[in-house]
């Protein structure tokens, strides 16, 4: 599988949005917050802007739009199955604001085939930039692994643990079915794993 998806490499798309204020207030009372008086939006809401918008008709059985292989699908056709969130870095440059218009340009940054106790992978780094009208206010890399069905779960890309001793606040938190189902309504995500256990 080497090498067979390079010509997706590179490949970009953009989505435009606006940050709802009702969209805010929706995400803060998932996490039973408050929205910020100052009129910016939390961190994290990044993940509600620019979803994919592919019909219900056109997902694949994990829930994500299907990959067809189509010159202008934006994911290469991995033949894997499942689809997961790997990991994610992500750097805060600016807030965001209530009510502005905001661009999300994404760009394919890596494909790895790689062999995983549970039988092939693919890891699939994707390059996310989210601009506001005059500044980049927020820049990730996501890892998405591609698996076989059953099995292990796929193990994450190696990163440093999570050290709460730099931060001046943290909160805990265990999601519970309402909350993923809240979650996956705001960033408009069918994926089967926030709602089907047996899959």
């Amino acid at each position: 599988m080497s090498g067979e998806w390079d010509a997706w490499i590179g490949r970009q798309e953009t989505r435009a949005d606006r940050v709802d204020p009702a969209l805010v207030a929706r995400w803060c009372a998932t996490f039973d917050r408050a929205p910020p008086a100052d009129g910016t939006a939390p961190q994290g809401l990044h993940w509600c802007l620019g979803t994919p918008d592919a019909p219900t008709a056109a997902l694949g059985r994990d829930g994500h739009p299907d990959r067809t292989g189509s010159p202008d699908d934006f994911l290469p056709p991995i033949p894997l199955p499942r689809r997961m969130w790997a990991a994610s870095t992500v750097t805060f440059h600016a807030p965001l604001v209530q009510g502005a218009a905001v661009s999300r340009t994404s760009t394919v940054l890596s494909i790895k085939p790689k062999a995983g106790g549970s039988g092939p992978l693919v890891f699939v780094e994707i390059g996310h930039e989210t601009w506001g009208p005059h500044a980049l206010l927020v820049r990730e890399v996501q890892t998405i692994v591609y698996r076989g069905e059953g099995g292990a779960p796929a193990a994450a890309p190696a990163s440093a643990p999570f050290d709460a001793d730099a931060w001046t606040l943290t909160r805990r938190l265990l999601p519970a079915p309402p909350l993923l189902f809240r979650y996956s309504a705001l960033t408009f995500n069918s994926h089967r794993i926030h709602y089907d256990r047996p899959y």
